[in-house]
């Protein structure tokens, strides 16, 4: 008998079993993705014969080589490009989505909206009250401090809030005009446009009653120095975006936000957020685990893309999608982190990730913002 998801208790998934119902709507010859099926013609492959098991997914080719046709094809091609035929009919159950644009000109991500989409609700859920959060039949207020518009971030988190009856709050944050001021190093407009964010942010949090806070540690390493903290009542904060170090985490809980529950979330716009579970006392490292199986966070070795490190080993992040309208078998990161058993405490029977961080490696290709 399958394992069961604890926010998905009304299906077992397989992930083999997952992976060849994708790869029936994909690569279909009529209804599948023209991308996908001019990438298995151009490679002279036959994918839904010759692929059965996540291992067989080698055949597509180095992940590298995988990773950078994908992020052509997301970021130069129309989404009609990429989402099989059958179902960009019906582009009302479609919800697009941009990354942020850290490493180059944004793509687009595709997500069903009543799949994956709707699915990162009820996780959230999940992972809120097992770090402890509740609230009362009334429901809770929600202040997300993060970009909204056309980033998936923003509205995984609006499908969390409604799913457990709170009431959203946003402010408007353009992460983008914030790289390119330091690209450009006006730093006169970066700081003017972060008293801008933390304007927007103060007054809700004075002028409303916020019980959770989801946001980012550049934003956490500044919100102290605008207004009491400790006088707002949080609840809880959910920090998530640029990666924060277990230093870092340290200060903002033992100090600056010592009496609030402090929760992680790590991810893109293409694969959605992951969790972090609760830590033990004293303990800062940020330990998170993904939307399984639609959704898998491999650590890899840097030497061999298809062999995951050991237990407690640093390697690059590698990420998996298995869903049909957007099907992604490898995507090589930029971040590199630890991988973890399955935390069976909190009903957990896949491999998570520990920390986190940029690779440093490519830190001269990378700008970090505010988000």
């Amino acid at each position: 008998m399958l394992e069961q998801v604890p926010w998905r208790k009304h299906i077992n998934l397989s992930p083999d079993n997952l992976l060849r119902d994708v790869l029936k709507v994909v690569f279909d010859e009529d209804g599948g993705s023209e991308f996908w099926l001019k990438y298995q013609k151009n490679h002279n492959l036959n994918c839904i014969r010759d692929i059965h098991t996540e291992e067989e997914l080698k055949i597509l080719g180095d992940p590298e080589y995988v990773t950078n046709q994908i992020t052509i094809a997301l970021r130069d091609y129309p989404v009609e490009y990429y989402v099989p035929k059958s179902l960009i009919k019906n582009k009302s159950k479609l919800m697009l989505s941009v990354t942020g644009g850290t490493t180059g000109k944004e793509k687009t991500a595709i997500f069903n909206t009543k799949g994956l989409f709707e699915d990162y609700g009820f996780m959230g859920y999940h992972f809120i009250t097992k770090h402890g959060f509740s609230y009362t039949g009334e429901g809770y207020s929600l202040l997300y401090a993060g970009p909204t518009g056309n980033h998936y971030v923003g509205k995984s988190i609006k499908r969390m809030a409604e799913n457990t009856n709170a009431l959203f709050y946003a402010i408007d944050m353009d992460t983008r005009i914030f790289k390119k001021f330091l690209i450009a190093q006006k730093y006169d407009a970066v700081n003017l446009y972060m008293e801008h964010i933390m304007e927007q942010i103060v007054d809700i949090l004075k002028t409303k009653k916020i019980d959770c806070l989801v946001t980012t540690s550049k934003i956490l390493e500044e919100l102290y120095k605008y207004i009491d903290v400790d006088a707002l009542g949080l609840k809880m904060i959910m920090n998530s975006g640029t990666a924060t170090s277990p230093d870092t985490l340290k200060v903002f809980t033992n100090e600056i936000y010592k009496n609030v529950i402090f929760m992680g979330a790590y991810g893109n716009a293409l694969f959605g957020p992951s969790f972090e579970i609760p830590r033990k006392e004293n303990d800062y490292n940020m330990r998170y685990y993904s939307n399984y199986p639609y959704i898998q966070i491999d650590v890899v070795s840097k030497d061999d893309l298809f062999s995951k490190v050991n237990y407690g080993e640093t390697g690059r992040v590698l990420m998996r999608r298995y869903t049909p309208e957007c099907f992604i078998p490898y995507y090589v990161e930029r971040d590199i982190a630890e991988r973890i058993m399955p935390s069976k405490e909190n009903g957990i029977f896949w491999d998570g990730i520990m920390n986190p961080r940029l690779n440093q490696d490519m830190a001269g290709k990378i700008v970090e913002g505010v988000y």
